[in-house]
């Protein structure tokens, strides 16, 4: 059962490689795995119509931010779990991710009638660089704040808005970050809430 001075005993069986060999990742395309939430309310962003839905980029400049990206390009196992094919994205470029974009963008006002919101959110989080916010409409406080977990694949946040009921609101997107992860995904936001039209210039 053993030859040579430094043999060992013979396993029965197939004999096995000690180092093991990585499988190659599949080169199909990764899919999304929506959470499947139910909307809090009758106000939501989506923007399946490919366009920012009334939202305005108020400070600096982005490429593409409505982006139909299904992933990052070296995260490609882990997809962004967005809602349907679109979602607000500071990192699309219109030619490759960036986290060098920086910008400031803001929702249209509406009176918060619910207790509750929910959106989906990836990326990074800072408290002074890089969040999504409610604001108060008239003061300009930031009532909520909330961002990524430093990863690529969305995760859901529900805020409790209770104390804020009846107020006009909106949702600030900002991102002055620059380094790794400096960057939000953002998606499926519902709350029960009124659409306050916009004042005309001038007025």
């Amino acid at each position: 059962d053993r030859t040579g001075s430094g043999a060992r005993f013979f396993e029965e069986g197939p004999r096995k490689l000690q180092v093991p060999v990585r499988k190659r990742a599949a080169d199909a395309p990764v899919k999304a795995a929506y959470d499947g939430s139910k909307p809090l309310g009758n106000l939501r962003f989506t923007f399946e119509s490919g366009t920012l839905e009334g939202w305005k980029v108020v400070q600096g400049q982005l490429g593409k931010a409505v982006s139909a990206e299904v992933s990052l390009p070296k995260w490609k196992e882990k997809p962004f779990n967005r809602e349907g094919k679109f979602h607000l994205s500071t990192l699309d470029t219109g030619a490759g991710p960036s986290d060098k974009q920086t910008a400031t963008l803001e929702s249209p006002r509406f009176v918060l009638r619910g207790d509750r919101a929910s959106f989906l959110a990836s990326g990074g989080f800072d408290e002074a660089t890089l969040y999504v916010a409610l604001c108060d409409a008239m003061t300009g406080d930031l009532l909520r704040r909330a961002g990524g977990t430093h990863g690529p694949q969305m995760h859901r946040v529900t805020w409790d808005l209770t104390a804020w009921k009846g107020r006009t609101v909106f949702l600030r997107i900002v991102d002055r970050h620059v380094g790794a992860w400096g960057h939000l995904m953002f998606d499926d936001f519902s709350v029960d809430g009124e659409p306050v039209a916009a004042t005309p210039r001038g007025n």
